[in-house]
Formats: C-alpha cells, sequence, structure tokens
C-alpha cells in the first residue's frame, strides 16, 4: 500500500499577501518620511512585493498535508492499530528505606 502525498503550494495566496506587505510596507515608508510620497514609489514598492509573495509561494517550503493520505481507488483499508499492552517492569522496585541513611540523634535542649 503505497500512498504518496502531494505538497500544494499557493502561489496567488502569496502574490496577494505580497500585495498587501507591499502597499503597506509603502504606506509606512511614507508616512515616516523614508521615501518620497509619490505614485512611482507607491506602484515600484507595490509590485516588488506582490512579486516577492508570489516568489515566496511557489519557492518556499511547503507545509505537511495534515491528516493521513487519501485512499486510492480499489485500495483495501488499512487495518486499525493493535492495542497496547502495559508493560511490566523488569525489576521489583526495592523498599524505599533501603536507601536512606541511618536516622541521626536528635539533642533535645536541657540535657546539658
Amino acid at each position: 500500500m503505497n500512498s504518496d502525498t502531494v505538497l500544494h503550494r499557493h502561489p496567488i495566496r502569496g502574490a496577494l499577501w505580497g500585495l498587501l506587505m507591499g502597499f503597506g510596507g509603502i504606506l509606512l515608508l511614507m508616512v515616516l518620511s523614508i521615501v518620497r510620497l509619490d505614485i512611482p514609489t507607491a506602484i515600484i514598492y507595490t509590485v516588488a512585493g506582490a512579486a516577492f509573495g508570489l516568489l515566496w509561494g511557489l519557492f518556499a517550503p511547503a507545509k505537511k498535508p495534515k491528516g493521513p493520505a487519501p485512499m486510492r481507488a480499489g485500495a483495501a483499508p488499512a487495518a486499525p492499530p493493535a492495542p497496547a499492552t502495559p508493560a511490566t517492569p523488569a525489576e521489583p522496585a526495592r523498599p524505599a528505606t533501603a536507601a536512606m541513611p541511618a536516622e541521626l540523634p536528635v539533642e533535645e535542649e536541657g540535657d546539658e
């Protein structure tokens, strides 16, 4: 039973988020007076952000699928897992008193 999982990439979603990132970035740079307030600069930064998002959507590491791979047509369903057996200790536990040191004598007040 060999079921391959397919990783899905999202270039359109990446381009849209990049467009928003580029637009937000240029607004921030204009408000902070880091770049000039003009239309060509805004368009350049917005398009650059969209291109970055598109490339990120195409080539960034894809997440692993959240569930098992879908079964192929004609494949038998997988057997349920075997119930777990409780583990038995290999060696019985020692009594707690065997590992404790002997008690020290306690001095009482007024014996002097």
